[in-house]
């Protein structure tokens, strides 16, 4: 691509297909990764004895799941900052897409990289509903959202569950925006190339103003949101609904059907279908 395209990303919420993980009797979060990433688990526990000279004992029982209390205490506060991570990163949570979409972002600040993939990333939105219960749960949140380079956009706990893009059409300055389904993840070295083609066939493409993955991640070109804005159309959250006004309106659509070209992941045991199949 001749120019650089600017691109904003927005988290949205859980895919319809998403399972959520759900432990045997008898079983923590904790032990449902274990079970679901052995090889992962090991080495993870491996990095931690080398970097940490956990006790033998200590380690044999990470490795098994038998976690206690006072083993964490004498750990210290990193390993079981390190822990806290690593489980959250094995689970569909927002928080992974997050630090998905954070590094993505350091990545593509090099003029280097903009150059060479003919795009940068220039600002993360994650609009979500205040807890109406917990106003120390939405603290802590914006908290880590800011941490990432994340801007939340609060809405009202109350409001329609519904999401209409209208509501955060000024917030997004980025020629395109690409919705990032809540609970996935991606590597920045696999979907780099990726964004590089999809990116590069919208700019050539004047008219084409949507893509999708076919796994539930959109790029919609802003500008055509704005057009339909004006025309008094209201901006579904339902794909299907906004492809079709939007090929009403003269634009046309891109859609990949390989499973090689899905820009998140969501593992298979919680209801997705991973990259590459």
């Amino acid at each position: 691509m001749s120019t650089i395209a600017t691109l904003s990303t927005m988290v949205t919420g859980f895919p319809a297909r998403l399972r959520q993980p759900k432990p045997l009797p008898g079983e923590t979060l904790v032990h449902l990764v274990i079970r679901n990433r052995p090889q992962q688990w090991r080495n993870f526990v491996a990095r931690l004895e080398a970097d940490f000279s956990i006790p033998k004992n200590v380690r044999d029982r990470l490795l098994s799941g038998r976690l206690n209390s006072p083993d964490l205490d004498s750990l210290g506060p990193k390993v079981e900052e390190q822990l806290e991570e690593f489980i959250n990163n094995c689970l569909p949570t927002h928080g992974r897409t997050l630090k998905s979409l954070a590094n993505l972002q350091h990545q593509m600040k090099d003029p280097f990289s903009q150059q060479v993939n003919g795009f940068t990333l220039i600002e993360i939105i994650c609009p979500r509903q205040r807890n109406p219960y917990d106003s120390n749960e939405d603290r802590s949140f914006e908290q880590f959202a800011s941490k990432m380079g994340a801007k939340v956009i609060w809405t009202p706990h109350d409001a329609p569950r519904i999401f209409n893009l209208a509501t955060i059409l000024s917030h997004i300055h980025g020629d395109f925006i690409w919705l990032v389904p809540g609970g996935t993840q991606f590597a920045s070295s696999l979907v780099i190339p990726s964004l590089r083609r999809v990116l590069g066939h919208l700019v050539a493409s004047s008219k084409c103003a949507f893509y999708t993955d076919n796994a539930d991640s959109i790029i919609y070109r802003t500008s055509s949101l704005h057009e339909l804005a004006r025309r008094g159309k209201d901006l579904s959250a339902n794909s299907r609904d906004m492809a079709r006004m939007l090929q009403e309106a003269g634009y046309e659509f891109a859609v990949d059907n390989d499973p090689a070209s899905i820009l998140c992941e969501l593992e298979k045991e919680y209801g997705g279908r991973g990259l590459g199949g």
